[in-house]
């Protein structure tokens, strides 16, 4: 069921049910698999009770982040209604900085449902990830979701306005803004996401797993390629999310190796130096033998990248962005409500959203989940529980950084959540340890997994 929940969350596009009483609101696939992941931990007899216990303490600061975001999306909007004017989550006015004053909609109610379903999703994650088998699940089903976002975005691009780009609208059926974009002839990846930039920040995400599951040796034959065929499906995906995050973590990787050279062994730094000459030379050959593609490809990254500081798309996601900051200011710190007003601006929404106790908790969490005085967060450690473990904590702080200019809600979303939970399950200490029924066994911190791979059959 977990497995199945994370594969879920490739669909970001679609719609498992649409609530006509909200506006047309989607539910997304991920959504409606958490229930039936929640109802598995929640079965009489499954001896999953303590763990869900123990999930809901170990994401308190989550849980008080959905609760205060809950009940302000409901308060707020009515104390504060009028005192302010703001974009909504849902414009209806074709001029791009119009805005309306205060007031409760429906967007707060679906924006409660989605913040909620992130504080369950922590809590069923980090359930799962006690589990013995959660660690193996995670990363197969990491394997997977990159495979399949792969094959949906190159297959898209290559098979661009034949049968198949019908067969990929069919997983598009959300009440989301579904977006072919092109750049001249240049078609921009979207496979069933419904524009370039989710498609990215999906992508971004499981390949930042998949990179921390190589650094740290999980399977790292199998996580090494499929981070790197990702890495460069994301460079070619055309998607200014995408830049922004590779840029990022390359930073928070040099950063690492220099500051902390143990922290991964000089045979993977030498191999990703050959990767990237190599790369460069085929670039290098590609451009020299086909001259016309270094214009395409200069003017491409130049739209996506110092083109868009003063395009309208940009001034428009400024002034989204500031909302937040006039919105923390006129609720005296207090917030106006999650599904308030639109941002593009993770810290800005959080800030406007949820006031000064929401970014406060937010902010513990994120630090709790890294555990930044932990020194198995940047060393080798030999556990392969553990070292997944400290993998999805990277992954959840570092997805956070495009999330800081792209995300439109206070929402860290479901993907942070998985990472989250997982990371706080699987890097317990063993003072912790509780004793639950052998049907549903938590890994025991002292466990080495060799692997979160079956072993070969012997020949």
């Amino acid at each position: 069921m977990y497995a199945f929940t994370l594969i879920s969350s490739l669909m970001g596009g679609s719609a498992a049910f649409q609530l006509p009483a909200l506006g047309g609101s989607s539910i997304p696939p991920v959504q409606f698999a958490l229930g039936f992941l929640v109802l598995r931990l929640l079965l009489p007899g499954s001896g999953a009770g303590e763990l869900v216990k123990e999930g809901i303490c170990a994401n308190g600061l989550l849980v008080g982040f959905a609760v205060y975001g809950v009940t302000m999306a409901f308060v707020g909007p009515r104390i504060f209604a009028d005192q302010i004017m703001v974009v909504p989550m849902r414009p209806t006015a074709g001029y791009m900085f119009a805005v309306f004053k205060l007031g409760p909609t429906s967007q707060n109610v679906t924006a409660s449902v989605y913040m909620l379903g992130t504080m369950m999703l922590a809590v069923a994650s980090y359930a799962a990830c006690r589990h013995e088998e959660g660690a193996s699940a995670l990363v197969k089903a990491g394997v997977a979701i990159c495979c399949l976002h792969m094959f949906f975005g190159i297959s898209g691009v290559v098979f661009a306005g034949t049968a198949w780009s019908e067969v990929l609208g069919f997983f598009r059926n959300g009440n989301y803004a579904q977006l072919d974009q092109r750049l001249g002839t240049v078609v921009r990846m979207n496979g069933i996401h419904p524009e370039p930039s989710s498609f990215a920040g999906f992508g971004f995400v499981w390949f930042l797993f998949m990179a921390e599951c190589w650094y740290r040796g999980v399977q790292p034959r199998v996580t090494g390629w499929v981070a790197l065929t990702m890495g460069l499906t994301l460079a070619a995906s055309t998607s200014s999310t995408a830049y922004l995050g590779l840029a990022a973590y390359l930073t928070v990787f040099l950063l690492r190796a220099v500051f902390v050279p143990d922290g991964v062994s000089s045979a993977k730094l030498i191999r990703l130096a050959i990767v990237a000459l190599a790369l460069a030379i085929v670039v290098s050959l590609t451009f020299l033998l086909k001259p016309d593609l270094v214009a395409t490809a200069s003017r491409v990254f130049t739209s996506m990248t110092v083109g868009k500081q003063g395009s309208d798309s940009a001034l428009q996601r400024a002034f989204w962005a500031h909302q937040g900051v006039n919105a923390f200011w006129a609720s005296s710190g207090l917030g106006i409500g999650p599904g308030s007003f639109r941002s593009s601006s993770l810290p800005a929404a959080v800030i406007g959203a949820t006031g000064l106790s929401g970014a406060a908790l937010l902010s513990l969490y994120v630090i709790q989940v890294l555990k930044p005085w932990r020194a198995s967060t940047y060393n080798r450690v030999q556990n392969m529980a553990d070292a997944t473990g400290v993998a999805a904590a990277w992954t959840a702080a570092c997805m956070l950084i495009p999330a800081s200019v792209v995300s439109p809600t206070a929402d860290p979303g479901g993907d942070f959540a998985i990472f989250a939970g997982a990371a706080l399950a699987l890097r317990r200490s063993a003072r912790h340890s509780s004793s639950l029924t052998p049907a549903f066994r938590p890994a025991s911190p002292a466990a080495h997994l060799t692997s979160p791979w079956p072993k070969p059959r012997a020949s």
